[in-house]
Formats: C-alpha cells, structure tokens, sequence
C-alpha cells in the first residue's frame, strides 16, 4: 500500500511548527482520505499520534547525516507515493534545499509520484544561488501553496513550471477545539497581555545590541502594567537550543515586585499554550505565530517583527500598519503610541480581514493542493 512522506520541523520543540504539523496531518487525512502519514525525521520531543488523528511513523530520529541518506534513501522511500513539503519557512539557505531535492529526485525516478509544497514562505534568499536552486525545485514539484501573497509572486518569478497557489498560513485550518473540551474563543477575557520577545537573532550578534534590545523590552512592559494590565511572558519553544526562556527570567526578575507579571513556556502540548493564549486581551508578538494565533483567536495584537513574514501577513490581512512595525531595523524606534493604540481597541480592528475569510481561503486552497495530487 502506497503512503504519504512529510517533510517538515517536527519534534523540535517549536509551538509554530507543532501547529502546522497538526493541520498537514488533518489536510493528509481530511482531503487525501489518507490515514497513514510517516514523518522524513523527528526530533527530541516528538511524540505519537493524538487519539482520533492518523497514524504516525518516522524513517529517521533526528536529521539523517549525508551517509545515511545517500545509502538509505531509495530504499526507505521506495513505498511512499506521495511527498508534502512544509510548512514554514525552510528554503532560505543552499544546504536546506539540497537535501531536499535529494529526497524529490528519487521520487522523479518512481513511475507514479505526486509532490506538494504547503503553507511555506519564500524569500529573502541568502543569495542569488540559493534563490536559483529554489527555482529548480520548485520546477519538479506539481504545486506549492504559499502562505502569504508575496512568497507567490516570488514562487512565480523563479519557476515557470510549478502552479501556484497564494493562501495563509496553513495553522489557520486546525480544528483545535476537537481536543480542547469546554474551549470557546469567546472566553472572558482577563486583564492581561501575553508577550512573545526573543532573545537572540542573526540581527543582535554584539553583546551591547542585545542589552538595547532588553531596555526595549523594558519599557513596552513597564508601559503596560502603568496601564492597570497583567503581563503573561511566554516561550513558544522547549529546549536549550533557544535562549528566550533566559530572557523572560531576566525580565521577570525586573517586574516581579509589582506582582503583575508571570512567565509560560511551551510544554509541548499546543492545545494548553492556545488555551493560555485565548485568555489574553492583547497580545504583542515578535514570534510569528504569536500573531498567527492572536489573529485565529480573534486578540488584538502588535507585531514586532525581526522577520519579513510577519510583515507579510499583516498586510494580507488588511492590518494597520500602526500596529506593526520593525523594531530591529530601528532600537530607539519609541513604541509608547503603538502600545497605547492596542490597549484602547475593544476588539479587532474595524478594517482587518475577517478570521473566517481567511481559514475559508486556506480550506480552498488545500482543496485545489488535493485535486493536484490524488
């Protein structure tokens, strides 16, 4: 029996990535009618199938060495008749697409083969090699579903062969509350607003960007308890392998005397962080899906972005552009009146594109993927 391969970040202890690993295993189930999917690889903190989903499997624990691909390969793929690429934002660098296309050049060989890339960002490239060999994968694949406008027009301007389908970010589809007994998003919400900072970027490499950065942070939650509101600081991922859990400490330290702020981390349960999520008034994100959920979850929220997809969404979304900006690009940028435009909202802002429009465009999109590829 044929089955379905799946390459994406799995396991990895990100929040972003579990989720849209969540909605490609309902897209494999509800719009393939597959109920078998096998994960490329996993990392640490993978674990089996919820009750109800399909069933799981991975070939590797971890990421394959260049020995073990190139020996295993064609052998571990051999039963696999369909490929899913995604989601997320992985084909920025030559190394993340080489193996990538490793693993599609074996699937050309085989007879019968279907290849989709789903719900990913294009762009910026690390360089116009990079952005060349994107454009050769892109030539071997049936479709590739974006999830913003921009990495469409990007997908169109460098592969004349692959269709191209624009929609949002693949997240946005998950039937979360199947799993989340007495969930509403109309809860009430409370007095508080959840952060998602980073700690560390490509951007903050010299020790005394980093503590600008920090007296940043400082003054947005120093703005917000002056405002009579509660701070909830989160990390959206698990492991040593990122530092923002170190920062939340540091910054928790410096407001636990006004008892009005109090840190949460990702367990690895997505459910429990949408549930502490969907109690929140306003949300203030740098972690793109922070804003992602704010958005499903129907919470105002600023995005303070160090990336190009969060700008990106914002626009594909109609939201003002008061309540986004770069912060990155400019430290002393002051944020007081964008901090106060978000408290004052009662609720989301009058132009923004409805949720439902939006989960109805990526449902609509994965249907068009479908057809593609049974």
């Amino acid at each position: 029996m044929k089955s379905t391969l799946n390459i994406g970040w799995v396991g990895q202890g990100d929040f972003g990535d579990e989720a849209m690993a969540f909605s490609i295993r309902s897209f494999v189930k509800d719009y393939l009618l597959r109920d078998q999917l096998t994960y490329y690889y996993v990392g640490d903190f993978y674990e089996k199938s919820l009750e109800g989903e399909i069933n799981l499997d991975f070939i590797y624990r971890n990421s394959p060495n260049w020995f073990q691909r190139n020996l295993y390969n064609k052998l571990a793929l051999a039963k696999f008749d369909k490929l899913i690429i995604g989601g997320g934002s992985i084909f920025h660098s030559e190394n993340s697409i080489d193996w990538k296309k490793d693993i599609i050049n074996v699937f050309l060989q085989k007879k019968s083969h279907k290849i989709a890339v789903i719900g990913v960002s294009l762009g910026p490239f690390i360089n116009l090699k990079a952005e060349k060999k994107c454009g050769q994968l892109l030539d071997d694949i049936d479709v590739v579903m974006t999830r913003d406008s921009e990495s469409a027009e990007i997908a169109r301007s460098i592969s004349k062969k692959c269709k191209v389908i624009a929609s949002h970010d693949i997240s946005l589809i998950g039937n979360y509350e199947k799993y989340m007994d007495g969930f509403s998003h109309e809860v009430n919400k409370e007095y508080k607003v959840g952060l998602m900072l980073m700690a560390f970027t490509k951007h903050l490499m010299l020790a005394e960007r980093k503590l600008e950065i920090i007296d940043c942070y400082k003054r947005i939650i120093g703005q917000i308890i002056d405002s009579g509101k509660k701070v909830i600081l989160y990390s959206m991922y698990i492991g040593d392998a990122y530092s923002d859990i170190a920062i939340n400490q540091l910054l928790y330290d410096e407001f636990s005397s006004t008892g009005m702020i109090s840190v949460e981390g990702f367990t690895g349960d997505i459910f429990l962080m949408i549930r502490s999520m969907a109690s929140c008034e306003k949300i203030v994100s740098m972690r793109y899906h922070g804003i992602i959920f704010a958005y499903l979850l129907g919470i105002p929220f600023l995005s303070i972005e160090y990336d190009v997809k969060n700008q990106r969404f914002c626009r594909d979304i109609n939201y003002p552009h008061e309540l986004y900006c770069d912060l990155y690009q400019n430290l002393d940028m002051d944020v007081s009146d964008k901090i106060k435009y978000l408290l004052s909202l009662k609720g989301m802002p009058e132009k923004t594109k409805k949720f439902g429009c939006c989960k109805e465009s990526v449902a609509e999109a994965l249907k068009s993927v479908a057809a593609i590829i049974n």
